[in-house]
């Protein structure tokens, strides 16, 4: 988080939101599993860190439904509500050229959010290191 953002919303209140998130998109024995090497651990700890201190600065909620709506510093305006993968987010990234990790991924995001590829191209890097911490809770 950074320094100059006051928190919000307290540290506890934020973990059991990202708890309820993990259990509504059914990430949690996904995220627990132990066997796994040391940096997918450490990215999925960082993506854990990143998502809990953006719901502590009142960026991110987790809906009733258990959804991740994230407001952008860059566009105030806007909420992306990131929604359960399926099969389809996956052959959205089927529809990429080899090699193009990053459109496949744009793909997969805006299949989860029902919102175009371009507006992650278009994110400054502090709002996409968010967004990327979401994606790779579900696909790290």
């Amino acid at each position: 988080m950074a320094s100059s953002q006051t928190p919000i919303v307290d540290r506890e209140t934020a973990e059991q939101d990202f708890q309820r998130f993990c259990t509504a998109m059914h990430l949690t024995r996904r995220l627990e599993r132990k066997r796994r090497d040391q940096d997918t651990q450490e990215n999925l700890e960082e993506a854990r860190d990143i998502f809990v201190e953006t719901i502590e600065i009142g960026r991110l909620v987790v809906t009733e439904k258990g959804e991740a709506q994230f407001k952008p510093e860059s566009l105030p305006d806007k909420t992306i509500t990131f929604r359960l993968p399926t099969g389809a987010t996956l052959m959205a990234a089927d529809q990429r050229k080899e090699g193009h990790s990053i459109a496949k991924m744009y793909a997969m995001l805006a299949d989860m959010t029902g919102e175009h590829p371009s507006l992650f191209a278009k994110l400054p890097q502090y709002d996409l290191d968010v967004v990327q911490a979401i994606a790779l809770l579900f696909f790290g």
